[in-house]
């Protein structure tokens, strides 16, 4: 299970967080395409936010990008901002231009395509 694959170093309060915590770029979203897999990811992060961790190293991440909960705060809030956007998109299109206005700067701009060409239906990913 995706959402169970991070690892907890107590010594050092750190958490390895893998493909569930980005941070300084677009997340990448077509491989969790249901509403349950972004709850699901969304209990993840809580999950690891209740560790209290002083470090979180992300999966993916932009250089200079947080290594703290500011990450996995970035994270939850990229989910939620992608589900509320794509409710209003009506193409891919306005979805990314919705999320660039969002985040602006971010890098992974091609992550964020795809992502959102995925969750239109214009392409299919597996």
């Amino acid at each position: 299970d995706v959402y169970k694959r991070q690892v907890w170093v107590p010594s050092i309060r750190a958490v390895m967080g893998g493909v569930l915590v980005d941070a300084g770029q677009h997340v990448f979203m077509a491989d969790t395409q249901t509403a349950q897999s972004h709850q699901d990811w969304l209990a993840a992060l809580q999950r690891i936010g209740e560790l209290r961790p002083e470090r979180v190293i992300p999966g993916h991440y932009a250089e200079g990008a947080a290594q703290d909960m500011a990450a996995v705060e970035f994270t939850a809030s990229y989910i939620r901002a992608f589900d509320e956007e794509a409710a209003k998109a009506a193409d891919s299109a306005q979805l990314i231009q919705a999320m660039h206005e969002r985040f602006p700067g971010l890098e992974g701009a091609d992550s964020l395509a795809l992502s959102a060409k995925v969750a239109m239906g214009e392409m299919e990913w597996k």
